[in-house]
Formats: C-alpha cells, structure tokens, sequence
C-alpha cells in the first residue's frame, strides 16, 4: 500500500525521519517499510465507492443589500462569503469549477494543524482567485465534550452577524483552541462574541437554546453517510481527501477537478469505474500466552513489533501506551500481543532485554519486565552490563531470581526473538516501533488519536478502506 502523499519528496523525508528507530540487522533494510495512515485523522487520498456520485450543494449569497456584501468582500481580503441553501457557510464564488467541502470539528488539533498549515493558502490559491468555493461543514467528535458546544458558538455568530461572523468565529475557534478547549469554554466563546461586535447577551441565550444542534448533527449524519470517519475530511468535487493534509495534496486534488477530471455531481459509469480493491492484511503468527494482553476474544487485535532498546518505542510507551491500555486493551475491545524486532547493529542489548522479558513471562510477569525495560531504558541502554540490570529488575518484582537467572544466562530464547525479527522482516517491517490492527500495518511512533481511530475502523470492518493499493 502506498499513500499518495507520500509521493511528495519532503513530506516523504519527513515520514522516514518520524518513522521511528531503523537499522541493518539480519538483512533489515534502513528503508522506509509499510506505507500507513501517518496520524489520527490523517489518512490517505481515497476513493470511495459512490463518492462521485455525491451531489454538491447549491451556493447562495448571505441575505442583505449587495453593498453589505462588498463591505464583507474587503473586510475578508476580496472573497464572497454566505450561506448555501442548505444553510452551511462557505466563502468564494458561488460559480467556482471546484467545490471544496470541509467536514470538520472546532476541538480536534488535527484540524487545528490543517488551519495553521494549510487552509490560508488554499483560499489565496483557488478561493480567493475564483477558481474553487470553500463550504464549512461540521463534525463533531464523540469523546470530545466540546465538539458540539463550540459548533454551536460558531453557528450562532453566523445566525447573529451572517456569514462573516460565523468565519470570523471560525477563525478564533481554531486560532485559539488551546485556551477555551483547556479552559472556561463558555466565557472563551462569549469573549470572541464581543471581539466580533455581536450582541453578546443575545449570544449567550442562543448558546443556551441548543437550538443550533440539530443542524450541527444534520451535518454530521450526512458526513457519515459519506464515508467520513475523522476530521479533518475533505470533498474536492465530491472526491475525497482525509486528514490535516499538506498543501500540495490539495493542490493536486484541485488541480485535477479544474482539469475535468473529477466533475461536481459527475456520475462515473458502472463499467468504467475502478474502485481500489479492498488490501490484504497480514497473518501474523500466534505467541505464547504471556505475550498476550487483554482478552484473548477481544474483536481487535493490535501485534506490535519493538525494539525494547528503541528510544522511539520509549516514547510510544510513554506517550501513546497508557492511554490505550486503559481505553481499548483494559476495557476488552483490544488484544495486544508483543513481539521482539531487535535492531542489533544500533542496539546490541535489544537481544537480551527480549530474552529478559520471556524469562519474567515464565514466572507470569512479561509485562511487568516489559514495562521495567522501557521506564528504565536509559540506565541500560548501551550498557555492557546490562543483563545484570535486567537480573535486578527480575528481583524488584519479587521473581524467583535463581530461575530467571538461570533462564537469562542459559540465552533460551535467543533463537525465539531472533525469529520474531525474522517474521517481522517477512512481513515488510523494516523499523521499529512498527504495528499490525488486524493485520493491516501502521509504522511509527504514532500519536494515541491514530490508534483510537484505527481500532474504531477495524471495530467497523472497515480499515482497509483507508489504504490505497500500490500503484
């Protein structure tokens, strides 16, 4: 598989830089492996089944005299803002070949990154320019107890002062997430309110009335019924494009609907269409019982090759671990299952800090030695005398220390983690950490959101549609 986005030179030096630890041992090559959703929400350009035949919304001018829109054109850098028929707001001209949808939530940093990244260019690029029309639309997020409320911030600016209240709200949303999502969402909400000259009294009882709700869930029916699964998720001439991605994906994308190659509301013919075929995932083989965490029945299983010598894999241990131990494996929606990928010609005591984990695993105690061997990483780490640490840990959790260190000298399962790597390698991992959610590959030390993501599509049966075959 293979993202297009990935086909871009720096962002695909990026990805390999962020990948996470890689190496040379036992013929590991220092390339870069499966190609993966790169973050949460942030998946690669896709073609659904049906999504050319999505037809688009018909724009229409925000009420009023036409020389209030021309004032609200220069206050907004010469870009027509209102509202389509079906009420949500969009900015540019109502004509424009292309049509740019956003499905989008005020709480998601995704969307955050793709505001201070890449939305300013798209509107000077095609917005501003005539040549696309941009159409807001919401998305909340389940989990995220904001989603709704500052949704609802936004649309009653637009109820109150139009459509160029409701970007101006937009804009602070996004531009100063970190203060309301973190703090009195409320009293944030109420000051943008002021600083865009609106009745603030008649905003806050609009805020109280939830009444802007069902419009805001309308939104996120038809988003689903569409195939959206996270935010941000885009329609170009109702193709889509999923996550906070560069500018020049966009910059394709849009070329590509400009060029006639996808037409708003175009019906490809049955016979000429050629969706992506479904991937294949991985077969993984099985482990013995005490590298496996969470209930053995659970509906999704995650398989993660590490390294336990890799400051990456630290920092997903750190980082993204606990979060999804307590959310997904601890509730039994997940089974996760451990196996060794030592890079040995970075990390010479990767080895033995396997062979450690399976000799605690034969007294019922892997995952404590599996979470000892990364909290205490940095005192081991290129230490010669690493395996009498590791005999240390054995007796911090109180094991037999003359079996474990009897089981560690002996180097048993030497051979045992040795053919994990060699599995690994089979199966195209070529660093560490690198995962496989039933099967199908994510690489790198991601963030939480991804895997939360993920493991709700793969909940669905539906994680493969977020990869792209190999072109």
């Amino acid at each position: 598989m293979k993202l297009k986005n990935l086909l871009i030179t720096v962002l695909a030096i990026l990805v390999v830089m962020l990948a996470g630890c890689q190496g040379t041992s036992a013929g590991l090559s220092a390339n870069a492996g499966a190609d993966i959703p790169t973050e949460a929400e942030n998946q690669p350009i896709q073609e659904l089944e049906g999504a050319d035949e999505v037809s688009q919304p018909t724009p229409t001018l925000a009420a009023g005299p036409v020389d209030d829109a021309e004032e609200v054109t220069d206050e907004l850098g010469g870009v027509t803002v209102g509202f389509t028929d079906s009420g949500d707001p969009f900015k540019g001209d109502p004509n424009a070949p292309v049509v740019i949808e956003e499905f989008s939530s005020y709480q998601c940093p995704y969307c955050v990154r793709y505001f201070n990244e890449t939305y300013g260019q798209i509107l000077d690029a095609y917005v501003n320019t005539g040549q696309a029309l941009y159409i807001f639309r919401d998305f909340p997020l389940a989990g995220k107890h904001l989603s709704v409320p500052s949704a609802e911030a936004a649309s009653c600016a637009g109820e109150l002062g139009g459509a160029d209240a409701f970007w101006g709200m937009h804009d602070l949303l996004f531009a100063d997430q970190a203060t309301w999502s973190g703090g009195d969402a409320e009293d944030g909400f109420k000051q943008f309110a002021q600083a865009l000259g609106l009745d603030v009294n008649a905003f806050t009882e609009c805020m109280a009335s939830d009444h802007q709700e069902a419009a805001i869930q309308a939104d996120a029916a038809e988003g689903s019924q569409r195939g959206v699964r996270g935010t941000p998720t885009f329609f170009v001439n109702g193709q889509p494009l999923v996550g906070a991605q560069p500018f020049a994906a966009f910059a394709q994308a849009i070329d590509q609907a400009l060029g006639g190659q996808a037409q708003t509301g175009a019906e490809t013919p049955p016979e000429e269409r050629t969706p992506y075929p479904t991937p294949t995932p991985a077969t993984i083989a099985p482990v013995e019982e005490s590298r496996v965490l969470g209930d053995p029945d659970a509906p999704v299983t995650i398989v993660e090759f590490s390294d336990y010598q890799c400051p990456f894999c630290a920092r997903y241990f750190t980082e993204t671990w606990p979060q999804l131990k307590a959310n997904f494996i601890e509730t039994g929606r997940v089974k996760y299952i451990f196996k060794d990928f030592p890079l040995t010609s970075i990390h010479p005591q990767a080895v033995k800090a396997g062979e450690a984990a399976r000799c605690a695993g034969e007294q019922n105690a892997y995952w404590d030695m599996h979470d000892l061997l990364y909290t205490g990483q940095a005192a081991w780490s290129g230490n010669a005398g690493a395996a009498e640490l590791f005999k240390d840990y054995a007796a911090e959790l109180g094991l037999d220390a003359g079996a474990f260190d009897t089981c560690l000298d002996s180097g048993r399962w030497e051979e045992a983690v040795m053919g994990d790597l060699n599995e690994g390698l089979s199966l195209g991992v070529t660093g560490t950490p690198a995962f496989f959610i039933d099967g199908y590959p994510i690489r790198g030390a991601q963030p939480y959101e991804l895997f939360e993501y993920a493991i709700q599509l793969a909940e669905q049966g539906i994680l493969g549609n977020a990869y792209e075959p190999q072109q």
